[in-house]
């Protein structure tokens, strides 16, 4: 009976309001109580303001997030929150971000390493919907039958298919971005044309950014142009990059090789990647096969994807489709709780009781 009652009377005190423990700590104890109690909220304070760098430092390692992404900062605090809140602020918003990375990996679709027969389908678990911004196959001779947007569209017949001009059939990029904002990628797919097309991939390699991809020439060209270059080329195609730490930015996510023809006729190859916050992406074709031996070889493509799960739609997004609520939802709660925080130097921000 004693223990039960002191069990009950342990819970009461747990369920007190923070006004109510002021008043019990006022009554029962000293004012050396108080400072003690202060020292300790001064120092939890410290530590909410020193861990936005360390929930940064989290989402840069496991997700490959980085400062410029807009997503995370849809909430306008500068009417409502003080200079000496926006530290926790900043805290708040990485923390949030971290969070809503790590429950998009949770409701992603695995995607395992795979080559197989491809099955035409009008839609695909996990396929992460893009649109294309640029390419690099600027004479677009076949452009009018066999468009790029053929390929982004990630799923649909085989026989719908990117072809590219006459002789263009090395280092051939395609620029996308993520329709509806961001996406967590976690895996990258490629599938070529069946019967009827000459020049089917060979290699095509993946990259991703927060920001526009140019179609310039790159260290990636050719497999590799430095020695650091092809080891990163390398490991993105016979799926390593995946288990190594996190690369460096300009590195592909991912890559598909393709076995000699005619094993590649209408082959499906995915390989998962670590997965990386992405806006904007950009599919290098390294190279095509040629086993007739044109002369004027191009690369014939039926699908570039990518999967994953998308994310919060960033500010003034062109593509009212997608619903980035949820996300701002999350950190407009974040807001309301971080404005109670008080600074360092001791002011309080207006909303702290």
């Amino acid at each position: 009976m004693c223990t039960s009652s002191a069990d009950e009377a342990h819970s009461g005190f747990m369920d007190l309001s923070a006004d109510a423990w002021l008043s019990v700590l006022l009554v029962s104890e000293s004012a050396l109580t108080v400072s003690r109690c202060a020292a300790v909220c001064e120092a939890f304070r410290d530590l909410v303001y020193r861990s936005a760098q360390l929930w940064q430092l989290l989402a840069a390692r496991d997700f490959g997030l980085r400062e410029e992404c807009e997503w995370f900062l849809q909430v306008d605090v500068a009417s409502t929150a003080t200079a000496g809140t926006l530290s926790s602020i900043a805290a708040l918003r990485w923390r949030g971000a971290y969070a809503e990375c790590r429950a998009a990996l949770d409701r992603s679709t695995r995607q395992s390493t795979r080559q197989e027969q491809y099955r035409p389908q009008t839609a695909a678990a996990g396929l992460i919907s893009l649109r294309e911004t640029a390419c690099s196959d600027s004479a677009g001779e076949f452009a009018a039958y066999y468009p790029v947007h053929f390929a982004l569209r990630g799923c649909g017949p085989l026989e719908c298919c990117w072809c590219s001009s006459s002789g263009n059939c090395r280092n051939v990029s395609v620029c996308a971005r993520v329709a509806g904002g961001y996406a967590l990628v976690t895996a990258v797919g490629c599938v070529n044309p069946a019967d009827g097309f000459d020049n089917p991939v060979k290699d095509v390699v993946v990259f991703g950014s927060l920001s526009p991809l140019s179609l310039g020439s790159s260290r990636f060209d050719d497999g590799g142009r430095d020695d650091e270059a092809k080891r990163l080329v390398e490991a993105a195609l016979d799926g390593s990059a995946e288990a190594t730490p996190r690369l460096p930015p300009d590195a592909p996510l991912g890559g598909c090789r393709f076995p000699p023809f005619p094993a590649c006729r209408g082959l499906h190859v995915v390989r998962p990647c670590a997965p990386t916050v992405v806006r904007f992406v950009r599919f290098l074709v390294l190279s095509s096969q040629n086993p007739a031996g044109h002369t004027d070889a191009n690369v014939d493509v039926s699908k570039l994807q990518l999967f994953g799960t998308p994310l919060g739609r960033p500010p003034h997004a062109d593509d009212e489709t997608h619903d980035g609520g949820g996300t701002s939802a999350l950190l407009q709660r974040l807001h309301l709780d971080c404005v109670r925080v008080r600074s360092p130097d001791g002011s309080r921000g207006p909303n702290y009781p």
